[in-house]
């Protein structure tokens, strides 16, 4: 009979790096018995620090810690002492998060494993990648280790995760997406504004705000009244201090950025089931080719 429950848990994946060409270097007998020694090295720390093992798939291991600080330690754990004299070319890269997970026979699922699934996806060889919400549950000391790195948009989510990474060796912490406060009480903290203008309709979003439809549909957060436009044309939003558009209509967007400093700026750009970036200003076309005299053009600009 299948047990289920739900509780708060911190679900901990560490995956090897770098068997790829441990394969290649010392074949297949070989690589896989250092790929294994390195898993059950990890299984041994993990346990060392209260976390119980779900299972190992292939290169990766999956654990869950009651205790977020526990599986902060353990993950420094593991990395300190892969780097104290390991000679077998691997490295592992760990992300995890803290959260609410169903759990059916010991193995859990959701919401909260998906992210933290992410979180490793985005680690390089020898780092450990967490999120905001997850850095709120540990201690002011383990907090003080964190990095910030960048803010970033999981697939299906409506709004940003800041990621931050765990300062495990300060002589030589590596640095994703080029990160530069250290201490999760230092996180950047600047809000880009997106405004969208079209006839005396004014839109302001933020990265918080999700995606906005654009069309000529009742379900559009901006409806625009031209029979080029689609029901549901496209999305527009804020992400990373950009502004990101996706169309999605039968008859394409004009794009068109005022003049600047790149090269396609001032140009027209045609964009059909496409993603257009701008970090400038500039307008949109619905169907249409851009005309100054043209009252349905959208309107944008990046604050």
């Amino acid at each position: 009979m299948n047990k289920t429950s739900i509780s708060e848990m911190m679900v901990f994946f560490a995956d090897v790096a770098g068997s790829v060409q441990l394969y290649d270097a010392l074949g297949d007998l070989q690589a896989h018995q250092k790929v294994v020694e390195c898993l059950d090295h990890m299984t041994i720390i993990v346990e060392k620090f209260g976390g119980r093992v779900v299972e190992i798939i292939g290169d990766e291991l999956m654990s869950v810690f009651t205790d977020p600080d526990s599986a902060f330690d353990a993950a420094c754990a593991i990395q300190k002492s892969l780097a104290k004299g390991s000679k077998s070319q691997l490295g592992v890269r760990i992300g995890f998060h803290f959260g609410r997970s169903a759990e059916t026979n010991g193995h859990p699922y959701g919401d909260t494993v998906n992210i933290a699934a992410r979180m490793v996806s985005m680690a390089k060889s020898g780092q450990i990648i967490t999120n905001d919400q997850t850095c709120e549950y540990f201690s002011d000391a383990n907090k003080a280790r964190m990095r910030y790195v960048d803010r970033v948009f999981l697939k299906g989510k409506k709004v940003p995760y800041d990621l931050h990474e765990v300062v495990w060796d300060e002589d030589g912490s590596t640095v994703l997406l080029g990160a530069t406060d250290t201490g999760y009480n230092n996180r950047r903290s600047t809000t880009l504004s997106l405004f969208l203008t079209y006839a005396d309709k004014q839109i302001h979003l933020t990265e918080e705000s999700g995606e906005l439809i654009l069309g000529r549909g009742p379900r559009c957060g901006l409806i625009v009244s031209v029979e080029t436009a689609s029901r549901l044309h496209g999305t527009i939003s804020c992400q990373n201090g950009k502004m990101v558009y996706k169309d999605q209509s039968t008859n394409g967007t004009y794009v068109r950025t005022l003049e600047g400093k790149r090269f396609a700026d001032g140009q027209d750009t045609f964009v059909h089931h496409k993603e257009w970036v701008s970090d400038g200003c500039g307008m949109l076309g619905l169907g249409e080719p851009l005309s100054d005299d043209n009252p349905d053009l959208v309107y944008f600009r990046i604050e």
